[in-house]
């Protein structure tokens, strides 16, 4: 075998590796936001609740 061949064959891995590392550190990111999106879906629900509540309360006064 050519040695130019070994070369790009390395190179060829090297790259896909790449590729696949930051493939998954991209999809960890978006994991991570999706998350923080639920947690202040979570927040404003809480919110909107308690704000149903006073105005309840608020109309029977």
């Amino acid at each position: 075998m050519d040695p130019i061949f070994i070369v790009f064959g390395v190179l060829g891995w090297f790259i896909n590796i790449l590729i696949v590392f930051y493939l998954i550190r991209f999809a960890v990111k978006a994991d991570e936001q999706v998350e923080a999106l639920k947690q202040i879906n979570k927040k404003q629900d809480a919110q909107i609740d308690l704000l149903i509540k006073i105005a309840h309360q608020n109309g029977n006064n």
